[in-house]
């Protein structure tokens, strides 16, 4: 049996909150870690997936589920459960990618989808998504976060990327899949020509 956080009732509907770790969010927040998850993000994927279980980085003003791991306990030390929304402390990334990694692992975790910025040259994308990701999606255009330097609807200075750990066998045997997807995260077909097509097209007509 999966030991979950501390529940504690909501102040305003009354459901079970957790309390664990995370980060001081917008109006309060003041560093780049504080920008808040697009709504209609989270929304789009929690109907993919069937809804989530657990936001593991947020609190009171901006929790995702009723369920949410905030600052006052270490969500880097306390087990997770379910299915898991992650937008992480983007300083911190490496560490809340081996708790991802860790929980999927352990079992505690059957899926966990998490919002990262596009570093596909940083160690820790080496490190955690290439060996233990499913299947990565790269957000087309920047998405329209609201944090402490900027209002809501405002786009990012940043592209973004959606990571899924899990919610097949626990670690592809191969590299993840990467795949293009629009702003709320669904996947865009991409209709690339055949070798059939190129040879088969008309010759190019010089300008």
């Amino acid at each position: 049996m999966v030991d979950r956080p501390t529940l504690k009732a909501g102040a305003d509907t009354g459901a079970p909150k957790a309390v664990a770790a995370g980060r001081q969010v917008f109006p309060r927040g003041k560093s780049a870690d504080d920008y808040r998850t697009p709504p209609a993000l989270f929304d789009s994927i929690a109907e993919e997936i069937g809804g989530f279980d657990l936001d593991a980085a947020a609190n009171e003003e901006n929790a995702l589920c009723p369920d949410y791991l905030d600052r006052e306990a270490d969500a880097l030390g306390c087990d997770w459960f379910g299915r898991v929304w992650l937008n992480p402390p983007y300083s911190e990334v490496d560490a809340w990618l081996e708790k991802v990694v860790q929980e999927v692992t352990a079992g505690r975790v059957s899926v966990c989808w998490v919002l990262l910025r596009v570093a596909t040259g940083s160690m820790c994308f080496h490190r955690w998504v290439i060996p233990h990701a499913v299947e990565v999606r790269l957000i087309d255009g920047r998405l329209a976060f609201a944090g402490p330097n900027s209002d809501a609807g405002a786009s990012g200075t940043f592209d973004s990327m959606l990571v899924r750990f899990g919610g097949e066998a626990p670690f592809a045997p191969i590299p993840p899949r990467f795949l293009a997807a629009d702003r709320l995260g669904r996947i865009t077909t991409v209709t690339r020509p055949t070798q059939h097509d190129r040879r088969n097209a008309p010759p190019s007509v010089p300008p």
